[in-house]
């Protein structure tokens, strides 16, 4: 576990479990670029008919597989599933750690 999470809220928001770790780091600035990633991804996503995602979406992918996590598709439809919270220090809980919460 990192010194620092990327916190996201799945989707639709009335899942269960809502809250989940998107990422982890020691690196606060490398969260951020996480982020930026995620939001460009986001922007930048779409479907090439019934191939699936377009060349470009799935080249960011590629370079980054953590986004793989971050989206479904719905018959030709593409669906977010989660919504960046924000960045937080991870901490200790009792004996366990943040990511045996999650």
């Amino acid at each position: 576990m990192g010194k620092y999470i990327l916190l996201g809220m799945n989707q639709p928001n009335s899942s269960r479990n809502n809250c989940r770790i998107v990422h982890t780091s020691d690196n606060y600035e490398q969260l951020l670029r996480i982020w930026e990633t995620i939001e460009k991804f986001y922007s930048q996503i779409e479907m090439d008919g019934r191939n699936g995602l377009n060349a470009a979406s799935k080249q960011m992918i590629e370079e980054n597989p953590y986004l793989s996590s971050l989206y479904e598709v719905y018959y030709e439809s593409i669906i977010f599933t989660v919504t960046l919270v924000g960045i937080f220090e991870s901490l200790k809980v009792g004996a366990g750690s943040m990511s045996e919460i999650a």
